[in-house]
């Protein structure tokens, strides 16, 4: 009766990774709101690729059969090509036309992460936050609030972070 966190995820993907005395390759969730870099980066050192959604994920999730039949076809694909695959079959179940299916209440996202680059990205995430507080302390917001109200939102306060950026450079 509670939800499943990422300190428990972490714990079970090390105790498995033990167990087996194999490493994981792809980390995915079917849940919405996953994909972020606070979670890269949790899982950053647990598998090399990092598949979710920014948005919400339908009700019906993930097509696994479909994903699966692509991993049957191809079984020598290598993890890289694999979360491309994951990606693509997500993409057919849940097309930008979503107008002709009863349970398709949207546009959707999943994207793929490679977890290496979040090591490197991480300084450069930390530099950005601190010379934002400093304006923010410095009392220059508008171009930051500015920016922020007409980045895209994913709804509960997640951003797109890229857009963010954009748009900031260009207030």
């Amino acid at each position: 009766n509670d939800f499943l966190t990422i300190e428990e995820m972490q714990s079970a993907i090390k105790a498995s990774e033990t167990a087996y005395s194999r490493n994981i390759d792809i980390i995915t969730h079917d849940a919405c709101s996953m994909n972020m870099v606070e979670v890269a980066y949790e899982l950053r050192e647990l598998a090399d690729y990092f598949v979710a959604s920014e948005e919400s994920i339908p009700f019906d999730g993930y097509d696994y059969e479909e994903v699966v039949s692509r991993l049957v076809r191809n079984s020598s694909m290598t993890p890289e090509q694999f979360v491309h695959e994951i990606v693509e079959a997500y993409k057919v179940a849940y097309p930008d036309e979503c107008s002709l299916r009863a349970s398709c209440g949207g546009l959707y996202t999943l994207s793929a992460i490679d977890l290496s680059v979040i090591k490197g990205i991480t300084p450069h995430l930390n530099n950005f936050a601190r010379n934002l507080t400093t304006a923010i302390h410095e009392n220059n917001t508008a171009g930051i609030f500015g920016a922020r109200n007409i980045t895209y939102d994913f709804g509960g306060g997640a951003i797109d972070f890229i857009h963010f950026i954009e748009t900031l450079q260009m207030n």
